[in-house]
């Protein structure tokens, strides 16, 4: 075998790039196998809560898919999609800490009601 004939591992932008040029599946689902445990422990860190942390993570994948069928460009995959997923997992905790809030309030009020009713 001639060393010309040794295939180099891809990089993650080769299959971002291949992934926009072919629609393929196969070098995104590689890009995720890659960078999914990171993804994951950033949104952990920031959700402090398995559940959404995996969704946060569902959700800066698909991010990144239609950002590339958008044909944007994704210089340095890494570092966006750290950046993305701690600001995606920002916003789900924002929005859980909204949602335990109004249930909190909404349950205080049943509790009301059913007090001034009996």
């Amino acid at each position: 075998m001639v060393a010309s004939e040794v295939c180099a591992p891809r990089t993650a932008q080769d299959l971002l790039l291949e992934f926009k040029s072919t629609g393929r599946e196969e070098p995104f689902e590689e890009i995720v196998r890659r960078y999914a445990g990171m993804v994951y422990h950033v949104c952990l860190r920031v959700t402090k809560n398995n559940h959404d942390a995996e969704d946060a993570t569902q959700a800066v994948f698909l991010t990144q898919a239609v950002q590339a069928r958008a044909n944007k460009e994704i210089r340095y995959i890494g570092p966006w999609l750290q950046q993305v997923a701690h600001r995606l997992s920002l916003d789900l905790r924002k929005s859980r800490k909204r949602r335990e809030r109004r249930e909190e309030k909404d349950g205080e009020i049943v509790k009301g009601a059913a007090a001034a009713a009996a």
